[in-house]
């Protein structure tokens, strides 16, 4: 791969950048046009093409995408939750200042009432926030659904089954047992050894064939999902989709070299 050396792109500006893509509004027609423009421009090379293409793409960033910020779901009543902190430091206070007084008994049972109270309307509170952000996540899910719109989709259902940390994994036998450390080796030698064994018959030698044309590599770079998931400092799916064409026609050069010198090759053979 290519080293390329610019500033990575987050995922928060990939999503950021999605939204353009799939409404087609102005800035995104604006940067196919940009993008279209300088592609036509590379230089006419045989270095390394990947590279160059690398660097055209790149060079559109992603400072002027505007982002959304975030809303909060549910705008719920924060009263309880301060009035729960509030008596919360006071009893904490009149505990340690106590003197024995009575007048310092009643004002500590009123903070411990007060705070009692605050409690259980913080409870309910929480309680109706959760089940209004639940309704929430369901309601943007259907609009995915009926829109087929499937990165949507599972947006809403990473907001209700997040990604975990990395867990180490177990083995199983067949019968369900767990497996210690020299029966999981043995399990996955085997399994290693079945799936890179060589029995099939072993293919003739014949004059190398590129797998795909230019109009297929065109249709691959077309066709590649908007939110793809490709390294930071490589250029979002939606800039190699605005100039598909014009980067499989540069990039296609490399493989008619390659293709050439390996005829070559096997006619002086």
């Amino acid at each position: 791969m290519p080293n390329v050396h610019q500033p990575g792109w987050s995922r928060a500006e990939r999503k950021a950048l999605y939204p353009h893509w799939t409404q087609q509004d102005d800035y995104a027609i604006s940067l196919s046009t940009e993008v279209t423009a300088s592609m036509m421009q590379l230089p006419d090379m045989n270095g390394d093409r990947l590279h160059e293409v690398h660097t055209c793409l790149n060079k559109f960033g992603h400072d002027h995408i505007n982002h959304t910020i975030k809303q909060n779901i549910y705008q719920f009543d924060v009263t309880p939750f301060q009035e729960f902190q509030h008596h919360t430091f006071c009893l904490r206070q009149v505990c340690m200042t106590h003197s024995g007084q009575q007048a310092q008994l009643f004002e500590a049972w009123r903070h411990v009432i007060k705070r009692q109270s605050a409690r259980r309307r913080m409870n309910l509170t929480a309680k109706a926030a959760r089940k209004h952000r639940l309704q929430q996540i369901f309601d943007h899910a259907a609009a995915a659904e009926r829109a087929q719109d499937s990165f949507q989709f599972y947006q809403a259902i990473r907001e209700l089954a997040p990604k975990q940390s990395f867990c180490r994994i177990q083995l199983h036998s067949s019968k369900g047992d767990l497996l210690g450390p020299s029966d999981a080796a043995d399990v996955l030698r085997d399994w290693y050894q079945e799936l890179y064994s060589a029995n099939d018959v072993p293919s003739e030698a014949s004059h190398f064939v590129w797998p795909f044309t230019p109009e297929e590599l065109t249709t691959g770079l077309e066709t590649l999902p908007p939110f793809k998931a490709l390294a930071p400092e490589y250029a979002p799916a939606p800039i190699w989709q605005a100039a598909a064409s014009y980067t499989a026609a540069y990039l296609w050069s490399i493989a008619v070299l390659l293709l050439d010198y390996r005829h070559v090759g096997v006619t002086a053979h």
